[in-house]
């Protein structure tokens, strides 16, 4: 995400740690008072390519633990460089924000703005990443200031805050539970998610399966999640003298996710019940919600009455690399190309080549016609799909509209680059994934990607 801002510079003279590309800064807050917390420790990381912070990644780990080294971490810098954003990590003794050690967060926000130079920063909004404990202080400062939080994250605690959550709900929140962690934990979040549905807060549920009290450690789901909700809330432009008013997000934008069949629908079609089902803000966020929940097992989508299209398929005369990018009634390849020649359609297993008389989305098959034309394939749209790899080469083909390589999701990095071709006679390396048209992929080994569209 690029946001359109006042680029605005500034020379300054400060005390402060050097870590290659960007400053780090600390803050130790000091109890006052009535002050319930003993300690608030904070570490703020402010690329040198960010002109202007738009947010602040914060990121809050297990009771007793320190979050600050989070700074340090390459990937978590470049995803907040590229977002615009300060990666700040903390240690903390207290969750409760009536405590004061909500009020040493900002105050921490206020002296980074001095010594980094970035007035900004004092007013900047956070987006949370918490594990366990952290997850519970994540959400318990969304429930106290949900004006100053982007989204959050909370993975697995026990100790949530159960009473009513109040304007939280319009915050997009992901809330993490493992299936092999201790019941109170499970009980504790699935509570909150439960009561608060039903009042439209824009939160996911995600178990994983035959985990217990870990980490979530998939970057491609949560990294993905944090584009789309800043994308949402943050405003392309911001004073840098003044809090952010983030934006608004209406429910029926997202898509919806069933918790026990893991079908996924968008807002506006989904009929398996909204006050239980989980929300993300978008079709790629629902997709990998899907994938992560049923370990990639289901690919289901709920199709509206709108989501049944008419494409033209064209093909020339010899062999052709074809597919199937919607879901026909009849997928009998006599009945889909007429004039194809009979008992030509080869799928490819692996090893060897398989004749075969139906056709199935996401396969690539060989089929021969002798003269060029084209047929009107009907059927429903495929948005998103999963697919199965084995190591080598493997025959696939798209989905209902066009997708780019690089936007395929590939997490275990199982394609090898440049190893995509299509065939118009010859074969020809692959930038795009059209409907309708198979494709040779090489894979570095077993497993899945996935394709999706931006229609």
């Amino acid at each position: 995400m690029k946001f359109v801002s006042q680029r605005i510079k500034y020379i300054i003279t400060v005390s402060l740690i050097s870590f290659g590309w960007g400053q780090v800064y600390d803050y130790s807050a000091t109890p006052h008072g009535p002050d319930g917390y003993s300690i608030a420790n904070f570490r703020i990381y402010v690329p040198e390519a960010v002109d202007t912070v738009y947010g602040i990644y914060t990121s809050l780990t297990h009771l007793g633990g320190d979050s600050r080294a989070i700074v340090n971490d390459t990937d978590m810098r470049a995803l907040c460089t590229e977002s615009q954003f300060a990666l700040m990590g903390a240690q903390v003794d207290n969750m409760h924000m009536e405590t004061g050690v909500g009020n040493a967060l900002l105050d921490a926000q206020s002296d980074f703005a001095q010594q980094s130079g970035h007035p900004e920063i004092e007013f900047s909004p956070l987006y949370f990443e918490g594990y366990s404990w952290g997850g519970q202080w994540s959400y318990h400062f969304t429930v106290w200031r949900p004006d100053l939080v982007i989204g959050f994250v909370t993975m697995k605690g026990g100790y949530h805050d159960t009473t009513d959550a109040g304007l939280a709900v319009n915050v997009p929140g992901y809330m993490f539970i493992g299936e092999n962690d201790l019941p109170y934990r499970i009980t504790n979040l699935t509570g909150i998610f439960l009561d608060h549905r039903p009042l439209d807060a824009l939160w996911t549920l995600a178990m994983e399966q035959g985990a217990g009290h870990t980490q979530i450690t998939d970057r491609t789901l949560l990294d993905t999640y944090f584009h789309h909700v800043i994308s949402l809330r943050v405003p392309n432009e911001i004073s840098i003298h003044e809090p952010v008013a983030l934006l608004p997000v209406s429910e029926s934008i997202g898509w919806l996710g069933d918790r026990s069949t893991y079908i996924i629908g968008s807002y506006e079609c989904y009929n398996l019940g909204e006050d239980t089902a989980s929300w993300s803000p978008s079709r790629e966020t629902a997709f990998h919600w899907q994938g992560f929940v049923s370990e990639n097992t289901v690919t289901d989508t709920i199709a509206c009455s709108s989501d049944e299209i008419d494409l033209t398929l064209a093909y020339t005369d010899g062999w052709n690399l074809i597919g199937l990018p919607v879901v026909a009634e009849n997928g009998n390849y006599l009945a889909l190309f007429p004039e194809a020649v009979e008992n030509t359609l080869y799928s490819f297993d692996g090893g060897s080549y398989v004749n075969t008389v139906e056709l199935s989305p996401g396969v690539g098959y060989w089929l021969r016609f002798n003269n060029p034309g084209s047929e009107i394939v009907s059927g429903t749209v495929i948005n998103a799909m999963t697919l199965t790899l084995q190591e080598g080469w493997n025959l696939v083909s798209g989905i209902t509209y066009p997708v780019e390589i690089d936007t395929i999701s590939d997490p275990e990095g199982l394609i090898i680059s440049g190893t995509i071709y299509g065939f118009d006679g010859s074969y020809v390396p692959a930038e795009v994934l059209e409907p309708g048209k198979g494709y040779w992929l090489r894979s570095s080994g077993d497993g899945v990607i996935t394709l999706f569209t931006a229609q």
